[in-house]
């Protein structure tokens, strides 16, 4: 596994491509981030006319753990469409022909995809935790105390990267094309699986970019939620609270990309 890996990482770190991408992800996640919390979220109180804070503690200790997170979410889309080229890259370019004839199995292969998208995923992972700590810090006061209250939200981070990016290795060995399995992979993502957001949620819950999305939900600060059966509530409000079912309906998923991987691998001709 390590040779295997070491390879892999080779042929990545002297891609371009690679580095493109994966700075795109690391610049603009920290730039959008570092942008909206320094935005003036102030607004005129009705009754008095003075300006008040109406941040809501967004980007300040401990709700900036899943603010950062929620943002990564669509920031990943760069780190997919990075897998999707790798991958069918070896395709297109009879890589992974060549490297069976010289002696490579087709398990060794994935394990080896396998291997890059795990790298990934931690250092994505490591990213969105440095960047929470940084804008946490400079949005908090003195109180060091609820520092890391939510830091728990980072594992689903990790699910979160880890399972879009097993998506996208399955949308690769299923389609071989760049550029059809990137227009396809975004469509599916972003529009398709929305038209199912009609269903109800004991259902739509299980759809494979919708359970990844329902990882880190959209923050709603605790102070800005009616208290419950007062009028003008919030009916769509998704779940707050960091949900282990979820977790696993995600490992399911990301367990069954690469299994359905590995099928077609061994079936298909390369």
């Amino acid at each position: 596994m390590t040779t295997l890996l070491k390879i892999e990482l080779r042929k990545n770190l002297t891609y371009p491509t690679f580095w493109i991408l994966a700075g795109f992800y690391l610049v603009f996640l920290f730039l959008v981030v570092y942008a909206f919390q320094g935005m003036n979220w102030q607004s005129a109180n009705p009754e008095t006319g003075a300006l008040e804070d109406v941040s809501m503690g967004f980007f300040a200790f401990p709700m900036v753990w899943r603010t950062v997170g929620y943002i990564a979410g669509y920031m990943g889309l760069f780190l997919a469409i990075l897998i999707i080229i790798n991958i069918t890259n070896e395709f297109s370019f009879r890589t992974l022909r060549q490297s069976i004839i010289n002696g490579q199995s087709r398990e060794e292969f994935l394990f080896s995809k396998l291997g890059l998208v795990l790298i990934i995923s931690i250092v994505a992972t490591l990213w969105v935790f440095g960047t929470s700590l940084i804008i946490g810090g400079m949005n908090s006061g003195s109180e060091i105390t609820p520092m890391f209250t939510d830091v728990h939200w980072i594992s689903a981070v990790f699910m979160q990267v880890f399972g879009y990016l097993s998506l996208a290795v399955f949308a690769s060995v299923l389609l071989r094309n760049s550029g059809l399995t990137v227009f396809l992979y975004l469509a599916y993502v972003i529009i398709i699986e929305r038209i199912f957001w009609l269903l109800p949620d004991n259902i739509d819950r299980f759809l494979p970019a919708q359970s990844l999305s329902t990882l880190i939900p959209f923050p709603f600060p605790d102070q800005a939620i009616p208290p419950e059966g007062q009028a003008g509530g919030f009916p769509m409000l998704p779940d707050q609270n960091f949900s282990g079912v979820e977790m696993v309906i995600a490992f399911v998923w990301i367990v069954g990309f690469w299994g359905l991987s590995y099928w077609l691998i061994r079936r298909r001709d390369l």
